[in-house]
Parts: C-alpha cells; structure tokens; sequence
C-alpha cells in the first residue's frame, strides 16, 4: 500500500528501510497501517518550511524511533547521524559517525549503554 504508493508517485529517492520509517513517522493511532488524516498531515508537517514545529519534530523522533519504544536507542541515533551527514555532503563513513556518536555523548554527559557492556 504505502510503499507502492511512494514509488507510483516517484518519491523514490529514499530506499525502502527509509519509506518505512517514514511510514512508521505518520502512525498515531494503530501499528499496522495509517488513516488518511494521517497521511495527509504528515505530508504537511514535514513539507513545512517551519523547522521547529513541535509537530516535525514528533514525527522526526518516531522516524529514527525504529522500534516503536519511544527511545532513540545508539543504532537509531547513529542512523540519525548518517541521514544527517549525507544531506550535508558530508562522507558517510562508519568510523566517524562513531566519533561523532562518541563525542556527542560526552558533550551530553550521556554513558553509551554500549561502553557500559564493555567495562
């Protein structure tokens, strides 16, 4: 349904893990499929040019959000790094995404649940 949609009015520049996180972005009331309403407001709020929306955002946090769990655990906000690098002309190459994950926990004074199952 959705998917087939994406690609029948060639919003095909995103692979098909991305439309589904896309998808997953529009769901508010069920996990298995989205109301009209919906779909119709989520084309609106992320095609605003209004960036800080508290809206764009929710729907920015369940993108990246990729199981359900209200979290962004390192592996989704790692995916947030990549995104964010490549729409920026940035390399996307592992190893730095890890720094950069890496570094900003610090500045966030976040312990990586990973570094704890190292120690």
């Amino acid at each position: 349904g959705f998917l087939n949609y994406c690609y029948k009015i060639d919003f095909n520049c995103w692979d098909e893990d991305h439309l589904k996180a896309l998808f997953r972005s529009m769901q508010f009331f069920s996990k298995d499929h989205i109301r009209f309403a919906e779909f119709l407001l989520g084309i609106a709020v992320l095609g605003s040019k209004e960036s800080t929306s508290v809206m764009r955002v929710q729907y920015i946090f369940r993108f990246y959000d990729s199981n359900n769990d209200g979290n962004l655990d390192s592996n989704d906000f790692k995916c947030l790094l990549r995104d964010v690098r490549s729409m920026s002309g940035l390399p996307v190459i592992s190893a730095d995404i890890d720094k950069e994950f890496s570094d900003l926990m610090k500045v966030l004074k976040i312990e990586n649940s990973e570094n704890k199952k190292h120690k």
